[in-house]
């Protein structure tokens, strides 16, 4: 019988070399692309909103009026997240976090459940001497000293036609005034009006 002798490599050694190399550039191509990605993405990002609620498109007036300002302004959303104005509270919460991101610079948002902080909470109330208030839940807007307060009420429209007609228990919120309320009331507090003199003769 008579001796094969060593076994010959499947590969040479140029071959192996080839299929080294052919897999370092593929590796480095993947790396390069998922650098791109990611500094294209830090630029030139696009949000994804993942409930109805929160799908808020800020208005370009909104974002003019945040874009401008020069000043910090301090936004407390003064509620008791899981209270009867549940609903208030998540769309509140959700548009001022928009209002936030347009200019995390000049907007700071934060929420102070006085359920949990009531030390904090008693502190704000007497800071701005809010005692006393009829309404619990609100939300303070403040630049500078200036300040306004917005109750939970008065952030929506309702509609009391099913409640009185009888088809229904419970009066249905029929839109969501926000926006509206909170830009202007943070252009006010950053605007103030200069005061006039006038004399008599």
């Amino acid at each position: 019988m008579s001796d094969a002798g060593p076994p010959q490599p499947t590969f040479s050694s140029a071959r192996r070399w080839m299929i080294m190399l052919n897999t370092a550039l593929a590796v480095g191509g993947a790396l390069a692309l998922l650098v791109m990605a990611n500094y294209l993405a830090e630029g030139y990002f696009k949000r994804a909103f993942w409930s109805r609620d929160a799908a808020f498109r800020i208005s370009p007036r909104t974002l003019q009026v945040l874009e401008d300002l020069t000043n910090d302004v301090s936004i407390t959303i003064f509620f008791q997240p899981t209270g009867e104005n549940e609903e208030i509270y998540g769309l509140t919460a959700a548009l001022l976090a928009e209002y936030q991101h347009a200019n995390p610079h000049h907007i700071h948002v934060k929420t102070l459940d006085y359920t949990r902080s009531v030390g904090e909470a008693k502190e704000l109330l007497s800071r701005y001497s809010l005692t006393g208030l009829p309404e619990k839940d609100f939300v303070l807007i403040d630049c500078n000293g200036r300040h306004k307060t917005v109750f939970a009420r008065g952030l929506a429209d309702y509609d009391f036609s099913d409640l009185l007609a009888g088809r229904s228990k419970y009066v249905r919120r029929s839109a969501f005034r926000g926006e509206m309320i909170f830009t202007a009331d943070i252009y006010d507090v950053t605007h103030p009006q200069a005061l006039k003199a006038y004399f008599l003769y």
